[in-house]
């Protein structure tokens, strides 16, 4: 079940089971709370097409799968580096009470929100991801449900 988290000092809108094409649950409320991230960071960026990705509806399909590996890809070879590693395995796993999971590994669903954060800066936007996604996404809100309560 997709829920907010405060990790490390910080709400992050976190999946409660991996999405991914592979060894995944693709539970509908996960499934559409990457959707939402992944689109959150193709509306306020250059290099993430939105017409490349689904609507967050929580349906796991091939845009999906693609824009997963997309993202990690770029984040690695784009915005980490070397300073940190995100595994490029097409899943996204719920970060687990931390941002890293060994040393320097950021969790993908971590890096997803902080990227969405650093475009919504970016384009003037002065609220979190998990505070655009409910408000943006009835259907994200309902999925994220109490957690989500008084977020927006």
């Amino acid at each position: 079940m997709a829920l907010i988290e405060t990790i490390e000092n910080r709400e992050y809108a976190n999946v409660g089971a991996p999405v991914g094409a592979m060894r995944a649950l693709n539970n509908p409320d996960d499934v559409m709370i990457v959707q939402a991230l992944m689109m959150t960071i193709a509306l306020h960026c250059e290099w993430f097409d939105v017409r490349m990705l689904s609507a967050p509806y929580g349906t796991f399909d091939e845009k999906t799968a693609k824009g997963i590996t997309r993202f990690q890809n770029y984040a690695q070879r784009e915005l980490y580096g070397r300073r940190m590693f995100i595994a490029q395995d097409g899943r996204v796993s719920p970060a687990r009470g931390r941002k890293q999971w060994g040393t320097n590994c950021l969790w993908t669903i971590i890096a997803l929100n902080d990227v969405a954060a650093f475009y919504l800066e970016q384009s003037g936007i002065a609220v979190s991801p998990v505070e655009y996604i409910t408000a943006a996404y009835e259907q994200v809100r309902q999925a994220l449900g109490s957690s989500a309560a008084g977020k927006n």
